[in-house]
């Protein structure tokens, strides 16, 4: 007796003859609400990949537009931004969600390689104060003495102070990694009103300047998890320290600069390339004086808050 498999078959669902929504109740013509926007089909026996798509759409907002919308952020400057002021939006990702899709991705991939190098220097820290402990002369003269006249409470303390550094380290870490995506999205429109500044003979209200900023952002974020994905794949594959260090400069500082002019020259429409290339420059310099000033006021006031608690 031969026992057949059968699949199930993919189902191919039609609108409902009504067009009625089973949200609202409007009567609708196509696909989705014009009302409330729900999909017509919402409720609708589907397969379980199918059901899987629309839940990491709504999540993580992975769809088809992925790949068209980071090739165009990534090799051609300005063209979103310009793409969005012209109304052109649903054929791409919506800059918010890109951009806070790509801070998941980024704190996803560095937040494994900081704990393993917070390991990997702790231990060391510990084998060095070892050694030196070790080396002095008084560790010899109580190594020159029996076992049993070691007071142990010295011990004791001391591996007890080294667990209290490495709480607080640990601690920073977290404050850091907790909050720093918020932190991103609180930077973002300070760029903007930086644009606004800069740019405001362009006449453009504060949101296209805020999506700009929010672009240029995803940019360098994306730049980011290229490293850190290269870093994860290919772990041993360093250059010399010299030119390591020539191609992270071009790569972190010179790359993003030469973007944002591009950028600027398209969506700003400025007069000249040189007049895009000074507003950038000393748009960058401001910005990361700002920059620096926020991290360091978060780092005192996250030591503060850990040293209260």
């Amino acid at each position: 007796m031969r026992f057949k498999i059968k699949l199930p078959r993919k189902k191919t669902h039609s609108l409902p003859p009504d067009n009625i929504c089973r949200n609202c109740g409007t009567p609708t013509v196509g696909r989705y609400c014009h009302e409330c926007g729900q999909d017509v089909l919402a409720g609708v026996e589907q397969p379980i990949w199918a059901m899987l798509k629309n839940m990491l759409d709504n999540a993580f907002a992975i769809d088809g537009k992925v790949p068209l919308t980071l090739v165009n952020l990534l090799f051609r400057p300005g063209f979103l931004s310009n793409e969005y002021r012209a109304g052109r939006i649903v054929r791409h990702m919506h800059p918010v969600k890109i951009l806070w899709f790509s801070l998941l991705v980024f704190f996803a991939l560095v937040i494994p390689q900081i704990n393993k190098s917070v390991e990997i220097n702790w231990n060391n820290m510990s084998d060095s104060a070892t050694e030196q402990q070790a080396a002095s002369p008084e560790s010899l003269a109580v190594a020159a003495k029996p076992t049993a006249e070691t007071p142990p409470e010295l011990a004791a303390e001391a591996k007890e102070t080294m667990q209290k550094d490495r709480e607080i380290l640990l601690n920073i870490f977290d404050y850091f990694s907790t909050y720093g995506p918020f932190i991103a999205f609180l930077l973002t429109p300070v760029f903007g009103l930086l644009l606004a500044w800069f740019f405001k003979c362009s006449k453009l209200y504060y949101m296209y300047h805020l999506i700009f900023a929010v672009h240029f952002h995803t940019f360098f974020l994306a730049l980011l998890n290229l490293s850190l994905i290269k870093n994860i794949l290919l772990p041993n594959s360093h250059a010399p320290n010299w030119l390591g260090t020539w191609l992270e400069i071009i790569y972190f500082v010179i790359t993003p600069i030469v973007y944002l002019c591009v950028s600027v020259h398209r969506f700003y429409q400025t007069p000249t390339k040189l007049n895009a290339v000074w507003k950038s420059l000393l748009l960058v310099l401001l910005y990361s004086v700002i920059f620096i000033i926020i991290t360091i006021s978060l780092l005192a006031v996250v030591v503060l808050i850990i040293g209260v608690e």
